[in-house]
């Protein structure tokens, strides 16, 4: 069973790759940020680009990556360049980072 971000209909933009034969659903970290900095721009407009940056790291890695725990279908975040080297690398099977 492949896990999605919810909601879907906000992350689903950034998928990088759905690998149905390893059940993983692979996001862009870079695509995560920026969907969430366009969401913190709402909520705090008189913040800084570099600040609203920050809050949506520290999101993703406080709220997302840290729910991992021992699912072993977690999704995946890469940016593009590790994504284009995983690319190359895969060969029947999800190389985990």
């Amino acid at each position: 069973m492949m896990i999605h971000l919810e909601p879907r209909k906000m992350y689903d933009e950034a998928i990088l790759e759905e690998d149905y034969a390893c059940d993983v659903v692979i996001y862009s970290y870079d695509s995560l940020v920026e969907i969430l900095m366009k969401q913190l721009r709402e909520h705090y407009p008189d913040d800084n680009n570099v600040d609203i940056y920050l809050m949506a790291v520290e999101h993703i890695d406080s709220n997302i990556q840290s729910m991992k725990g021992t699912q072993k279908d977690w999704p995946l975040f890469m940016n593009e360049e590790d994504y284009q080297e995983h690319q190359k690398n895969h060969v029947g099977g999800v190389v985990r980072i």
